[in-house]
């Protein structure tokens, strides 16, 4: 096992590590605080980064002036308001109205690409 598959574990610090392996102790304290949190939650930060490309990559995705909600399938009639009213631009825009879910844009991504606009 590695000491990163050590420190991965839960429960075990970067102290017990430095215990282990003397070299480590000459690392500074603020260093090995970091590569501890860079370790033990680089599944959750790659997640959230993965999250924010997608994110980014809505705000690219203009959105038809002259779309009718109505004939997008998989909407309610709520977000179907929502949408007419506010008439985002971006699909991330219409991500951040209050109300709109994930489902939704997915709904209006997929109306887009049976369409070819996308």
């Amino acid at each position: 096992m590695t000491l990163e598959e050590l420190l991965k574990k839960p429960g075990v610090t970067i102290d017990e590590i430095k215990s282990i392996n003397a070299g480590f102790n000459e690392i500074e304290e603020d260093i090995a605080y970091q590569v501890e949190l860079n370790v033990k939650y680089r599944g959750y930060t790659d997640r959230q980064m993965e999250l924010v490309r997608k994110t980014k990559k809505l705000e690219d995705r203009r959105i038809p002036t002259d779309i009718a909600y109505t004939d997008v399938s998989g909407l309610s009639r709520e977000v179907v308001e929502r949408f007419t009213r506010v008439k985002p631009f971006t699909l991330g825009q219409a991500s951040r109205i209050p109300g709109v879910t994930p489902a939704s844009i997915t709904a209006l991504m997929v109306h887009f690409k049976k369409r070819g606009m996308f």
